[in-house]
């Protein structure tokens, strides 16, 4: 989950305050510059790019319409990471120096805990198994080529897409239970704010939404992702070599194929890359029990999770590349849309035009 939601255990007169007693890696002058650099400035720089460019692929991918099973589960994608990088950016606004120190009648550290850090992370895990089914269902292509398309209809892509939002929105919603927005006293600021609140039995529910939603579901996402992705690559560079044998016809009726392999490559690839070092992070976590936010490493441990948000936000903010890059469907309405472009590019061949994203 990240250090938005290590909020919870953290005694908030300690934040910005440096402790002699604690032998800090990185003070705290230091890490007021990390944040107001990475979250305030790159963070935020990126997560508008983002957002804007999920609304962009969005309209392209309705504009393609749902035909195609791949368009549904792209949408529900771009959905996911678009709401992330909202819930992200108010998390980026939260942690600025100048809203904790602002006259604000809520303590933005513990407010975002529920009203960012945990919908972000819903949309983190609904972005993971949706990359998940993508690689699944290209893997299933290869196994049962002839069958899939029956298997996986436009209409059942649908309804498996809701399913992982409902599923993953379920696994979360207990932490609403648990932990509540109240008003409380804080001691260092000697006014009463708007903050988070537990009930008894936190503890033990807790737990349980430890083990789903830090362990079974991401590593389960991740697992299959990796797995697929592996899969995929060995049989596209084995379709390669057996192309350099094979009619130039066969090779013509493979285009289609190869190119939404690869597009589904890349955007696997690139979750990888992102949100690997995340969970080093958490095995770091679990050996090292003083690299939490209330721990004898606290700085580096919000400055390692700012660098693992920067990834999050690459993550959902750079499909957009990948989607141009690899499909002309993609291209020719997005060049529809900003230069006016609806009529497809002098030298591109008939094949090229019928190619998916």
């Amino acid at each position: 989950m990240g250090y938005s939601n290590a909020v919870s255990s953290i005694n908030s007169s300690k934040i910005w305050v440096s402790d002699g007693a604690f032998n800090k890696l990185i003070d705290d002058e230091t890490l007021r510059i990390i944040i107001l650099v990475q979250y305030c400035t790159i963070s935020t720089i990126i997560n508008i790019c983002g957002i804007a460019s999920n609304i962009v692929n969005i309209i392209v991918f309705i504009k393609q319409g749902f035909k195609e099973a791949m368009n549904i589960s792209l949408v529900g994608l771009a959905l996911s990471d678009l709401f992330s990088l909202f819930f992200l950016q108010w998390e980026n606004i939260c942690f600025s120096p100048m809203l904790q120190e602002a006259d604000v009648p809520f303590f933005s550290l513990e407010v975002q805990y529920l009203s960012g850090g945990w919908p972000r992370m819903c949309c983190l895990r609904i972005t993971a198994w949706i990359t998940a089914y993508i690689t699944f269902e290209k893997c299933l292509c290869i196994a049962v080529p002839l069958k899939v398309r029956l298997i996986l209809t436009p209409k059942r892509t649908f309804i498996i897409i809701i399913c992982i939002y409902l599923i993953i929105m379920a696994a979360v919603s207990p932490i609403y239970y648990t932990t509540r927005l109240v008003y409380k006293f804080f001691p260092s600021r000697n006014r009463t704010q708007l903050g988070i609140g537990f009930t008894e039995d936190r503890v033990s529910i807790d737990g349980v939404l430890f083990i789903t939603n830090n362990v079974f579901l991401p590593v389960t996402a991740f697992v299959t992702v990796a797995v697929c992705t592996f899969i995929l690559t060995f049989k596209l560079n084995r379709k390669a070599k057996w192309r350099e044998v094979s009619t130039t016809k066969t090779e013509h009726m493979s285009i289609k194929e190869k190119q939404l392999m690869k597009m589904v490559i890349l955007i696997s690839a690139f979750f990888i890359g992102c949100f690997s070092p995340n969970a080093i992070v958490f095995f770091w976590m679990a050996k090292e029990p003083e690299f939490n936010i209330a721990g004898k490493y606290e700085n580096i441990f919000i400055a390692v999770f700012d660098y693992c948000f920067l990834l999050e936000s690459l993550n959902a903010a750079l499909n957009t590349v990948i989607y141009y890059k690899m499909s002309s469907k993609y291209r020719q309405i997005f060049r529809g849309m900003f230069c006016g472009q609806h009529k497809k590019p002098a030298g591109q061949s008939d094949q090229e035009r019928q190619n998916v994203k």
